[in-house]
């Protein structure tokens, strides 16, 4: 196989505002190739055969009650053997297009650093050569995410110094993995070679349905002493989420057919609570 390369582009400005602050603007685009895809010979789309169903009625899904169009393997390749072949795909696709502004300050007793990222990484995977429900949503672009980060650190009187670091994070897609029965398609169905009788979809086209931001503010108090002309001891205090949030960082995507077992989107993690980490530093 050919080895796989990409091409960046970078367009950056900086510009300084007022004597010690200055800011940045930039642009990166990024650009894959030779992209490969796996194909499994003893296979083709063709074998498969097309039926509908139609997606539970929840509130909660963008597209509760529409007609999914799904494919059920021929009862003839159960039992088929597996020869997979990695080649080359001229259909799939992969770019990155990010935009960034940031901000730089030095003053006597304060140093400011934060920014801005918004970024999406479009991937298309629709050369699918085996399974076509592999193909469902294969050419979902995801919406740009903007990320906040700032850090600041400030010198107090007697070697006491604050810092800190505040991050503002988008939450992470959400699926919603729905397994298929004969009893749901209303016919027999075969989901692999080994005669699988279920087959999995993700009701939920993904980055259409996100979690909440996670924002989190972190806190540093330290005073150094210093021995002599070179030994310097630091001892400081870490204050982590100090505002205690509690945003959901993974839920569960499994979504159940039976409504009162159904445990979709229920929170399986969340961010740590606030919490104080002592330490010392010493430096001779």
């Amino acid at each position: 196989l050919l080895r796989g390369y990409n091409w960046e582009y970078n367009a950056t400005v900086q510009h300084q505002l007022m004597d010690r602050l200055s800011m940045t603007a930039g642009f990166y685009r990024r650009q894959f190739y030779n992209l490969d895809v796996t194909d499994n010979t003893n296979l083709a789309v063709t074998d498969c055969s097309p039926f509908t169903i139609t997606a539970p009625s929840d509130d909660r899904l963008p597209d509760a009650g529409t007609v999914i169009t799904m494919h059920s393997l021929n009862a003839a390749k159960v039992g088929v053997p597996t020869d997979n072949l990695r080649t080359f795909s001229d259909l799939n696709t992969s770019v990155y297009n990010g935009f960034e502004v940031s901000a730089n300050a030095r003053f006597t007793k304060l140093l400011l650093f934060g920014g801005v990222t918004t970024a999406r990484r479009a991937t298309t995977t629709c050369d699918e050569r085996d399974n076509p429900n592999s193909a469902r949503f294969c050419d979902a672009t995801p919406p740009f995410r903007t990320t906040f980060k700032m850090s600041a650190a400030y010198q107090l009187p007697y070697e006491f110094q604050l810092s800190g670091s505040f991050l503002a994070q988008p939450g992470p897609s959400v699926a919603a993995n729905y397994t298929v029965t004969a009893a749901i398609a209303g016919r027999p169905i075969v989901g692999s070679t080994a005669g699988t009788p279920t087959i999995a979809v993700n009701l939920v086209e993904p980055n259409t349905v996100f979690l909440d931001y996670r924002r989190q503010l972190d806190l540093r108090l330290a005073r150094t002493f210093r021995f002599g002309s070179r030994t310097r001891v630091q001892g400081f205090a870490d204050f982590f989420n100090i505002l205690n949030a509690g945003s959901v960082t993974r839920v569960n995507e499994t979504y159940g057919a039976v409504a009162a077992t159904n445990a979709w989107l229920r929170p399986t993690a969340i961010m740590d609570a606030r919490y104080v980490r002592f330490g010392m530093q010493m430096s001779f």
